[in-house]
């Protein structure tokens, strides 16, 4: 007797399943008006690039000769240097496909090919009331793009839980995908990617990094976004 044919068992190949969704059941709708009641998903303040106002960096000659004497010193970009920065990096490519196809942010090189980038990372430094979260919405406000923000102290409470965290990266990344253009901003970065839990207790701000990665990075299946 032959042997019969194994149906669909081990052997079969299956399909490459990316992070499960816990909003399946949801509209694209609904999801958007639950951001907004939890204050994730801003009212973009009308903000011009143009509205970064400052002075060229007049040493900034001096600067560079420095910087080629000691190279771990970079000098401090000029104001116009970064308006000019932002408009180049993020704001022409939001706005514009063709621009966006050939950015240099938003794509990589793997092996011999060039493959698209899930989204464009900007990190934008600078102390306390230097302008970033002006930029942001900026940016937000001359692309007419959503802004969602994932900023610890602003999703602190927020979808609490175990599985908390993920579905709210979750919800934002899917909303942000199905209605773009839209910005991501994740102010205080760098508690983000740093271990170690709050002082006084609470939330630690680091909270949604493995969800982070887990939906742009997946090891497999498409990322989210």
């Amino acid at each position: 007797k032959g042997k019969k044919g194994k149906k669909g068992g081990k052997g079969g190949k299956k399909g490459k399943k990316g992070p499960k969704d816990p909003t399946a059941s949801s509209s694209i709708e609904y999801l958007y008006q639950l951001l907004v009641g939890e204050g994730i998903l801003k009212k973009v303040k009308k903000t011009s690039i143009q509205d970064f106002v400052g002075s060229y960096a007049f040493l900034g000659q001096a600067m560079d000769k420095l910087a080629e004497v000691e190279p771990t010193r970079l000098p401090d970009p000029s104001f116009a240097q970064i308006r000019s920065a932002v408009t180049e990096y993020c704001i022409l490519p939001i706005g514009s496909e063709e621009v966006k196809r050939h950015a240099p942010l938003n794509t990589y090189v793997k092996g011999s090919k060039r493959v698209d980038r899930n989204g464009t990372p900007v990190l934008l430094v600078g102390t306390h009331g230097s302008g970033k979260k002006m930029l942001a919405h900026a940016i937000a406000s001359e692309t007419g793009a959503n802004l969602f923000d994932l900023t610890p102290s602003n999703t602190e409470g927020k979808y609490p839980g175990k599985k908390g965290p993920y579905d709210m990266v979750h919800t934002v990344l899917k909303v942000a995908k199905a209605l773009p253009p839209s910005v991501v901003l994740i102010g205080e970065s760098e508690s983000v990617w740093t271990s170690g839990k709050k002082k006084g207790g609470g939330e630690p701000p680091n909270r949604i990094l493995k969800q982070l990665m887990t939906l742009l990075a997946p090891k497999k299946g498409p990322a989210l976004l």
